[in-house]
């Protein structure tokens, strides 16, 4: 693991994965105990691990990890509070706070926030400042990612094999990640520096934005900005190919077809007892608020569209509005009748 930083998101990752009953303390304890022993993570100091608020996860990495830096990922931290605080404008605010590099700007951030509110930001800080800012995070790990975009995409990238028989479901996953080894060596081979693609276009931006800035002399041997270096010197060796090489420095082997396996007199691998859970099972991961709903294959969002009518061709209504009126009117010439009826009585 010569080649990765020292973080780990705890959800779908493609350094290891097994497959559990249920998310609770026991089986977050067995995969993290594997998980220590062999990347050799000791106590987890200089560790920083990444989760959302997962049933038992919490417990599980304070007694096998107690001295690691925990994370937790914005957007859940969002999701529970935008419960009680709603609106675009407070969803806008909080990413804001939770992006902020420098304490004094999230100092500011959170300011602006109170203004949204009288309460909200009592009702935020209510999950600690250095597991969701940007600015309280420790520096060994060199990642200041907020977010769990990585194992979103790798659960997503193996959905079609989570819906298989455990062995072919695993076989699926192993040929996957090994041949997405072979993938990241050939990106690396088309890195025009010896800087990541992505490292480069921030160091580019940071070059654009430092033109602006002012050198000033103390008249002795000091300057305010920094030596006259170019700028490539200070991007951390995290971020260059060689190290980028080192990570899928070991490759996975690749293994006879399963009809050529050895028998064994081990137990045959059987799926998890199902549990009855009440109401309907559910196919599909239930999404927040802020996600973007995924239109299905070969269909178009309606919404901001101009709807046109098929009957009279004309925009911003369709046929049902027919339908509608035609119920409205005769509504009105039913309580019409009836008021006549009364006036006649009088």
């Amino acid at each position: 693991m010569e080649g990765c930083r020292r973080i780990i998101d705890f959800d779908g990752c493609f350094i290891a994965w097994a497959v559990v009953d249920s998310e609770t303390k026991h089986s977050w304890s067995f995969f993290i105990n594997y998980l220590k022993e062999d990347l050799q993570l000791g106590t987890g100091d200089g560790l920083t691990v990444m989760a959302d608020m997962q049933k038992g996860f919490h417990a599980a990495v304070e007694e096998l990890l107690p001295d690691t830096e925990h994370r937790r990922r914005a957007r859940h931290v969002w999701s529970n509070w935008h419960q009680e605080w709603k609106g675009e404008e407070r969803r806008k605010q909080f990413w804001r706070c939770s992006k902020a590099i420098f304490e004094v700007k999230f100092r500011s951030e959170l300011d602006k926030m109170s203004k949204l509110g009288n309460d909200n930001c009592d009702d935020l800080l209510h999950y600690p400042e250095k597991s969701w800012v940007r600015a309280h995070f420790k520096e060994h790990s060199k990642c200041d990612v907020v977010e769990n975009n990585m194992c979103e995409t790798f659960n997503s990238w193996i959905l079609s094999c989570r819906h298989k028989l455990i062995i072919t479901m695993l076989e699926e996953i192993r040929r996957k990640i090994m041949t997405r080894q072979c993938d990241m060596i050939k990106f690396a081979n088309t890195w025009i520096s010896e800087i990541s693609p992505m490292a480069r276009l921030t160091l580019e931006d940071n070059k654009e934005m430092a033109r602006g800035c002012k050198v000033l002399w103390n008249a002795d041997v000091g300057f305010e900005i920094g030596e006259e270096l170019e700028p490539e010197h200070f991007v951390e060796h995290w971020y260059r190919k060689d190290t980028f090489l080192k990570a899928y420095s070991y490759f996975i082997q690749p293994i006879p077809n399963m009809k050529m396996w050895p028998e064994t007199n081990n137990p045959k691998i059987e799926p998890p007892t199902p549990k009855p859970m009440p109401g309907r099972p559910k196919k599909k991961r239930t999404k927040g608020k802020d996600e973007p709903k995924k239109m299905r294959y070969g269909k178009v969002s309606r919404k901001g569209g101009k709807r046109t009518c098929s009957k009279c061709h004309q925009q911003g209504h369709n046929k049902k509005y027919y339908k509608v009126q035609k119920h409205l009117a005769k509504v009105y010439n039913t309580l019409q009748k009836h008021l006549a009826k009364l006036h006649l009585q009088a």
